[in-house]
């Protein structure tokens, strides 16, 4: 996850566990500060970690005293599904 500072651990330790990258399943969080970035915060994630995808990207929630925007997580996450890139 972006905001614990483990990509780049989690991506050195797939490198050395010797395991195709295909037989893994990685998740990785952004941070609500790069949701409007999406793109961009996922190609941050995967540089950082040495991959060239994740199976699952998720927002990190919750944002103390902070509501949900639907409506925008909604459209942004729209975005990648349009331009090939799969959130």
């Amino acid at each position: 996850a972006q905001s614990y500072g483990t990509e780049h651990d989690t991506g050195a330790a797939i490198a050395a566990s010797g395991l195709d990258r295909k037989d893994l399943f990685v998740t990785t969080k952004i941070t609500m500060e790069n949701l409007l970035r999406l793109e961009e915060s996922l190609d941050d994630s995967l540089t950082v970690m040495g991959l060239d995808y994740v199976d699952l990207t998720l927002i990190h929630w919750p944002v103390k005293g902070d509501v949900p925007p639907f409506p925008l997580i909604s459209a942004i996450w729209q975005r990648p599904q349009t331009t090939g890139k799969r959130a």
